[in-house]
């Protein structure tokens, strides 16, 4: 029950990035805009981290009972003071740069946690890491098919108490939908040539978890775009019980941030995301279990989830910037490029 949970301080977290419909993609961290605005939204995205941190260690002896499972409460207790300590240590320190060329600030390379599932700043790095990858792909795929369409399909299950039950119904289905296309040529997808699918974790209003699938579907240029809705739904619906399906042309390359942009959606982003509790538990059910939330078919496989969130770059081309976190705040700082290698980061 959430009122056995003890709560943090609050504090103004409105780091989240606002849904764009039109344009080019909006990546965290890399545009024209000044330093400051981004030290700003990942000044929010740290007090959040902090504030986690803080919620896992007040509420261990609750969580651990509770989330344990098949771990024993000793080793959970440890992965929970981990997960706590690198969150606080996430963003400890940044380097910017701005491009000699084109004037973009960009985030070369942080001090990042990667535990996506607690850390939102981890979590928008990697999404960008990703809509970039996948944004790249689908240029060179629309070269090489010429009139191919790109459709945005949202997939849905019926509210659940089971999160990771419910995880596993959305992969089944879309693998059950794609193995029939590939295998036979026949059902509702008969007409793709390749998909990204994404899973995104929200609450419903009945509080239960609402896990639902986003995907970008690559029509061969024959099918023209079509696909029959009443066939793809009913199939859905006796695959995953699921009923609802929301199938959209692709109008812009932000229809593939809306696609990739959360796995965990918090609740500054919107009435059904998951505020600091929720969360907590998203990253205690789904911790150590091999889950991919992003998954590619067909002609997109190849793409890879796993890239490093750090940028390989050439000091030569970029004016750098170092912060470090300090009291509460960013503060500048002077750049050791050698420092910096021997903790491992790496560049061009």
């Amino acid at each position: 029950m959430v009122s056995e949970i003890e709560t943090a301080p609050s504090e103004c977290l409105d780091g989240s990035e606002g849904a764009a419909h039109s344009g080019t993609i909006k990546a965290p961290y890399h545009s024209k805009k000044g330093l400051q605005q981004h030290l700003l939204k990942i000044s929010r995205q740290k007090h959040d981290g902090r504030q986690m941190a803080d919620v896992m260690l007040l509420n261990r002896d609750w969580l651990i009972p509770h989330y344990a499972g098949d771990r024993s409460f000793d080793l959970f207790d440890l992965q929970v003071g981990n997960a706590a300590a690198k969150l606080k240590g996430c963003g400890s320190w940044l380097l910017f740069g701005r491009h000699e060329k084109s004037l973009d600030v960009e985030l070369l390379q942080a001090q990042f946690c990667q535990q996506t599932y607690l850390c939102l700043f981890c979590q928008a790095r990697r999404a960008y890491r990703n809509i970039s990858a996948y944004q790249e792909k689908l240029h060179e795929l629309r070269s090489r098919y010429p009139g191919c369409v790109l459709l945005m399909a949202t997939f849905t299950i019926p509210n659940t108490v089971d999160l990771c039950g419910g995880i596993a119904s959305l992969k089944t289905g879309f693998r059950k939908l794609w193995d029939r296309q590939k295998q036979r040529g026949t059902g509702p997808l008969r007409g793709v040539l390749g998909a990204v699918v994404s899973i995104e974790i929200t609450e419903g209003r009945d509080r239960l978890w609402h896990p639902h699938m986003h995907s970008i579907l690559v029509m061969s240029p024959e099918s023209k775009g079509f696909i029959s809705y009443p066939e793809l739904r009913n199939e859905w619906c006796r695959l995953t019980g699921g009923r609802q399906i929301r199938i959209d042309v692709m109008k812009s390359e932000n229809d593939l941030t809306e696609a990739l942009k959360y796995t965990v959606k918090p609740q500054q982003a919107g009435d059904d995301g998951l505020g600091l509790v929720k969360r907590m538990k998203v990253w205690a059910l789904l911790s150590g279990k091999r889950i991919r939330m992003l998954q590619p078919y067909g002609i997109l496989k190849g793409v890879s989830e796993d890239m490093p969130l750090d940028l390989p770059f050439d000091a030569a081309d970029y004016t750098l910037f170092f912060y470090r976190w300090m009291f509460g705040e960013f503060v500048p700082g002077e750049v050791d490029l050698a420092k910096l290698k021997s903790k491992g980061k790496y560049f061009a």
